[in-house]
């Protein structure tokens, strides 16, 4: 994508649409590996801005130590709940993305 956002939907239909292009064929393959890849990108954005504000926390301060906490909470669910299922999915996936490009090779 460019510069501009781009919407979680859009940007999962750009995917979806490249994916096809590629030389993916079965419609539930390309749709999963789309909304892994748009949701895993989506995901990782919310990491980093929520590691950005908990490392501006101070925890000297005791407000700021218990909001420091649920942002490592929060952080917690999006690595081992949101971004790790789309990567354990994507890992099936991902061979077949292979196989298709290097038949471009």
């Amino acid at each position: 994508m460019t510069g501009t956002k781009v919407s979680h939907v859009e940007h999962t239909r750009s995917i979806d649409a490249w994916l096809k292009k590629v030389g993916l064929r079965d419609e539930d393959t390309v749709a999963q590996a789309a909304v892994d890849l748009a949701d895993l990108l989506h995901a990782a954005a919310d990491v980093r801005d929520l590691l950005a504000q908990l490392m501006a926390k101070d925890l000297k301060n005791q407000k700021a130590a218990d909001e420091a906490l649920q942002l490592a909470a929060n952080i917690e669910v999006q690595l081992f709940t949101e971004l790790k299922g789309h990567l354990e999915s994507l890992q099936q996936i991902w061979p077949k993305v292979l196989q298709e490009l290097e038949r471009h090779t």
